[in-house]
């Protein structure tokens, strides 16, 4: 895992318990299973490019993102998922292991995952994943709230 994340968590007074996975799960439900946790547990966070600046949308593992709805979030014309590369530039993390921390980038937090009291979320690679109480990430980063699930 990337010590980043933990240290950009710890600078802003935010709590992680980080998990490192074994072996090679390939399924939301076999890391599910390997965290302990359920799938509706778990959030996927995908930079999305909305007007030439990149975003990181925060949303339900299982759920998709609906770009019409980030563009009402962010009042912009045009949302498109980032291509790796773009990712990664953004965030100085590969596309599928972004977390919501420890990088400069806008988080747009679905509004069915602010509410939850706890979440897993990328941790930085690909075999690591951080669990962060919602309320505590919205507090200390550049994030709003918005229903931007399909």
């Amino acid at each position: 895992m990337k010590d980043r994340v933990v240290h950009a968590a710890r600078d802003r007074g935010i709590e992680l318990d980080v998990c490192h996975l074994e072996g090679s799960p390939r399924t939301p439900d076999d890391v599910a299973t390997a965290l302990g946790c359920s799938c509706s547990e778990m959030v996927r966070s995908v930079v999305f490019v909305a007007d030439g600046e990149p975003v990181l949308c925060m949303i339900g593992e299982l759920d998709q993102i609906d770009p019409g709805l980030v563009c009402d979030a962010l009042d912009c014309a045009e949302a498109r998922p980032a291509s790796s590369d773009e990712a990664r530039a953004a965030t100085g993390f590969p596309a599928g292991c972004v977390p919501p921390l420890a990088h400069d980038v806008r988080l747009v937090v679905d509004a069915a995952v602010a509410e939850r009291p706890l979440v897993y979320a990328a941790g930085g690679d690909g075999r690591t994943r951080v669990a962060v109480r919602p309320v505590e990430l919205l507090a200390s980063v550049d994030s709003l709230v918005a229903p931007i699930a399909a």
